[in-house]
């Protein structure tokens, strides 16, 4: 009977470690401040809808739900992830200007409605569907459609 109550015991503690996963909307003042200022820098006009944090096991993000659609989703320590600008444009202010300036360039007709950024590198999707994948030194890599 031990072994079963000791069997039981250590499964329930497993599970309990892995359904660590857990979500609760939050107010714009529980942000991390880089969030906060991010998002009044570059999207002043912009009414927040809802704030998810979800904390995980190894790692916390917060994700921030405009009115319009617009989503972005930043790390535990504040700094941007993605931002998701299906139905608009991403604000010039928001996005690194070496990327900006390429896009420009070598696309000006084109807007850029979403931008991911991992530790490695940026991926940038404009209105027409192209995606352009850089490094972090903001060298194209390659070209999705």
């Amino acid at each position: 009977m031990t072994i079963a109550t000791t069997l039981a015991s250590v499964l329930l503690s497993i599970s309990t470690l892995f359904s660590f996963d857990r979500e609760r909307i939050i107010e714009f003042d529980q942000l991390p401040q880089v969030s906060q200022e991010f998002i009044q820098a570059n999207f002043p006009s912009h009414e927040i809808s809802y704030i998810i944090e979800e904390n995980e096991l190894t790692h916390t993000t917060y994700d921030v739900k405009f009115t319009n659609g617009d989503n972005i989703e930043f790390r535990g320590n504040g700094e941007w992830k993605e931002i998701d600008c299906e139905y608009n444009n991403i604000p010039d202010s928001a996005v690194p200007s070496q990327l900006l300036d390429y896009v420009k360039a070598k696309h000006p007709k084109n807007m850029i409605e979403k931008l991911s950024r991992e530790y490695n590198r940026y991926e940038v999707e404009l209105n027409n569907g192209l995606e352009i994948v850089f490094n972090s030194n903001f060298e194209v890599l390659r070209y999705d459609d």
